[in-house]
């Protein structure tokens, strides 16, 4: 009886010791407040036309090279025709910096634009590269990036070129 209350005990337990030690000398995976980071655009234009851009993204990063979030896009366009446009959606953003200064860049966006008194859902993925410079908790970026899926040609020029600044917490 004793043999097999004992060969109970190390079948039960044995396991649960072993994977204690061997979880101990895994790398743990922990949030850190210091790798939260704000990003996205503002932007003003004067033309023909009047258009005002916001697209915060907030993300983390991931490991020091590679840096993700989700973020809003709003812009607003109005024309000396007397239209007046809003758009809107979300985006999910994803940076590799494979150099200290200088990244790669994807960024998701699901649009909603108006075409005629409903609005179609816009599809945009945009690939690019760019540069940054650190001005100390924050940096400055530029960057060139074109969309890869096919979309109206009112809508999307490429390439598209962005500056912003992003801030670290």
């Amino acid at each position: 009886m004793n043999k097999i209350l004992i060969a109970l005990i190390v079948f039960f337990y044995l396991p649960n010791i072993i994977l204690a030690q061997a979880d101990s000398t895994k790398p743990k995976l922990e949030f850190k407040k210091e790798n939260i980071f704000v990003d996205g655009n503002i932007g003003l234009q004067f033309s023909n036309s009047i258009r005002f851009n916001f697209s915060p993204v907030v993300g983390y990063k991931i490991t020091p090279k590679l840096w993700a979030g989700p973020g809003v896009t709003y812009h607003y366009v109005t024309g000396y025709n007397f239209y007046s446009n809003h758009i809107y959606g979300l985006k999910f953003m994803a940076r590799f910096f494979p150099k200290p200064r200088f990244f790669g860049n994807a960024v998701y966006e699901q649009l909603y634009i108006p075409s005629g008194n409903n609005r179609v859902k816009l599809d945009r993925l945009l690939i690019g590269a760019g540069y940054v410079q650190s001005l100390g908790k924050s940096a400055f970026y530029i960057m060139a990036m074109v969309n890869v899926l096919p979309a109206p040609n009112y809508y999307v020029r490429n390439p598209i070129y962005r500056t912003g600044i992003m801030v670290n917490f």
